[in-house]
């Protein structure tokens, strides 16, 4: 299914997303195991109603001074105790980016750089957003333009205003203290998007594409134009447009540190696929995976995420991707190298496995062959890995 497809129906599903979540969440299989790495935000505006991508938690008295910038959508789901904060910005995993180019007002609205997260594969980035009003509780803010790039490079990723809500049990968006979403009079889902604040939160991942430390130390140009708001679930165009241009910088600066790990098993099932690479780093996988026949990327089974020793699942986020390695001389396509963000920062002393969706139905499948995801099964295949 091609991602403009996909777009399509997550929109029609968006529309009757009070009976019908479970295809949205088969939708965001088919997506995270498609060729598309760039996500726009016109797109992400349907997906985020049900599909969730990263999490975190903050505090440390430490930190008080800045705790009321700390993004909530980091706070709400990743897996992060308050005695950790200082320790990732002591890392310079965590940062509170300072300066004149962090904040830009245009017409009224202020856009300012909250903090960052960055490890040697992915960069999280958050924004605060001020001085708009949503007209009603069920708007959907959205820019019309954003555009982010390095040394004049556009990145690939996602970006998206959160919604307020974490992700419940069955895949479901619930409040940050376990209850239900509130419904307007057409029964259909409210998020809050706005904060207690007033503010809006916009945030950013961004992928590497595997191309080791390719964010640390370096500064992100972001280009935002015409803020404006969906104002019902049937709206075709965005409603209370500001029209303007907001450019700021987002300096990050970042943990290069990457970890080795090896496994006693590290055969998927009988599926001949084996892991010959574990690499992690503090909110990202990259593995290398090997068979002694010609894959293809559905032959595959898809990665799920890290399972902690204390049973903590970090899942794998959006930004999950498999590419082809070509040797020189070697065009079996029998090498895969696996790339994706987690759920949570990684601590490696205590993790206890990798988690592969199911691989029996894979087994001997073939390049033309689409394996179904049941959205409501976790029937994950671990593989328990330790450092090297």
């Amino acid at each position: 299914m091609k991602e403009k497809e996909i777009e399509q129906n997550i929109k029609e599903i968006y529309k009757q997303i009070k009976v019908d979540e479970q295809q949205v969440i088969i939708l965001k299989k088919k997506l995270k195991s498609g060729k598309a790495k760039t996500f726009k935000t016109t797109f992400q505006k349907y997906a985020t109603a049900a599909v969730f991508f990263i999490t975190f938690t903050f505090g440390s008295v430490a930190v008080a001074a800045v705790t009321q910038h700390w993004n909530d959508y980091m706070k709400n789901n990743y897996h992060v105790t308050e005695k950790d904060i200082s320790k990732y910005q002591d890392q310079g995993l965590l940062t509170y980016p300072k300066g004149e180019k962090t904040t830009c007002t245009k017409n009224g609205v202020k856009v300012t750089v909250m903090q960052t997260v960055v490890d040697s594969y992915h960069a999280f980035v958050s924004l605060k957003i001020t001085g708009y009003k949503l007209k009603k509780n069920e708007s959907i803010p959205e820019f019309r333009v954003f555009d982010a790039v390095i040394d004049g490079k556009k990145l690939s990723g996602w970006s998206d205003f959160y919604d307020g809500t974490v992700t419940g049990e069955n895949m479901q968006p619930v409040l940050p203290n376990g209850k239900s979403l509130s419904k307007n009079s057409a029964g259909l889902l409210i998020f809050p998007y706005t904060q207690n604040d007033g503010s809006l939160e916009y945030d950013m991942l961004f992928t590497s594409n595997g191309k080791k430390d390719y964010f640390i130390n370096k500064t992100i140009d972001i280009t935002l134009s015409d803020l404006g708001q969906y104002i019902n679930t049937t709206d075709n165009h965005m409603k209370n447009v500001i029209s303007a241009t907001w450019k700021i910088k987002a300096p990050l600066a970042g943990n290069q540190s990457n970890y080795k790990f090896t496994s006693e098993n590290n055969v998927l099932g009988k599926t001949g696929i084996t892991i010959n690479k574990i690499q992690l780093s503090p909110i990202s996988v990259n593995l290398t995976l090997k068979s002694k026949k010609k894959l293809s990327q559905n032959m595959i089974p898809p990665f799920e995420g890290i399972k902690m020793k204390n049973g903590t699942i970090y899942l794998a986020g959006i930004n999950c991707n498999t590419s082809n390695v070509t040797k020189a001389g070697d065009k079996t396509g029998s090498t895969w190298n696996l790339l994706a963000n987690v759920e949570g920062i990684i601590d490696i002393n205590e993790v206890e496995g990798l988690l592969f969706e199911n691989p029996a139905p894979y087994v001997g499948i073939t390049k033309d062959e689409e394996i179904e995801f049941d959205g409501n099964k976790h029937d994950y295949y671990e593989i328990k890995i330790k450092p090297e």
